[in-house]
């Protein structure tokens, strides 16, 4: 039989483009694929994608932005611990946190930080990933609701998209994105003054809600940049309702088309719909 290689994220947003059947021959879509992670394309600058805006059709596809990518301290042991993953985002993103005061930094400062950054500084087990799950799971640990080892992936995100649920949307202040590639340091500083400022139930819906606002900004000016005006939403975080709610408000709001799995998951268990498709069409293009 013959070997189709179709990469994971332009799997996950062929799949959304054959549910809601648009045409094989219509220009191509901005799609948004947020997941835990996956392999990235050989030419990648990290190894791992999780959270990628890429311009795409069935036959091809290319990367415009996306999260950027911070280390996973263990590899594995990351995507099942997401203390890890809070150190990781800390250290890249708000230097010196270790002079604030919570249970979950009080917490994390016990942990082998001095073998865990030497770790990723020498990328030895730490691998890069742009990876939206493992943001997830660091934020559920900031705010102390994650558990120190996943029976389950996504089960610290569900606790954060639980707690979110108790709070009230009008307690969140808004979250101004700033121009150019996605950054997430405004973000973690924002997290951060929060934990001495509000509750962890309003910071979590907090959270969600300005990931919105980063992503959606982001969608849309790349989207009026490459003259686009359909979107595609996937991969298994947009299983998250608080999120791909907000997302989906924002960009309709904008007046663009915005296309979500429905009929299949927008995870991993969509994929093969998306392989078949994008495969056939390659092989077909590929013998004329």
């Amino acid at each position: 039989m013959p070997l189709i290689e179709v990469q994971h994220h332009h799997a996950h947003l062929a799949a959304c483009l054959a549910e809601h059947r648009y045409p094989v021959e219509a220009p191509p879509v901005l799609g948004l694929i947020l997941d835990g992670s996956g392999q990235a394309p050989a030419d990648s600058p990290h190894p791992l994608w999780g959270g990628e805006i890429l311009l795409a059709d069935y036959r091809r596809y290319r990367r415009l932005d996306g999260l950027p990518a911070v280390a996973l301290p263990g590899g594995e042991q990351a995507a099942r611990e997401p203390w890890r993953n809070l150190l990781a985002h800390l250290d890249r993103w708000a230097p010196g946190w270790e002079q604030l005061d919570s249970p979950a930094l009080n917490s994390l400062q016990q942990r082998p930080l001095v073998t865990l950054r030497a770790m990723i500084a020498q990328r030895l087990n730490a691998p890069p990933a742009s990876s939206c799950g493992r943001l997830f799971d660091a934020v559920a640990a900031l705010l102390g609701i994650a558990p120190e080892r996943l029976s389950f992936e996504g089960q610290a995100a569900l606790r954060l998209e639980s707690l979110a649920g108790r709070a009230d949307p009008l307690q969140v202040p808004p979250l101004q994105p700033v121009p150019g590639p996605l950054t997430l340091d405004r973000l973690w500083a924002r997290l951060l003054q929060g934990l001495a400022q509000t509750t962890p139930a309003t910071l979590a819906l907090s959270f969600h809600l300005w990931l919105a606002d980063l992503l959606g900004e982001r969608l849309m000016a790349l989207a009026r940049q490459q003259h686009v005006d359909t979107l595609a939403l996937g991969g298994g975080c947009l299983q998250n309702a608080l999120l791909q709610s907000a997302l989906r408000t924002r960009l309709e709001h904008a007046g663009f088309r915005v296309l979500i799995p429905r009929q299949l998951p927008a995870g991993d268990g969509g994929l093969a719909l998306g392989q078949a498709v994008a495969g056939r069409l390659q092989r077909e293009a590929d013998h004329g």
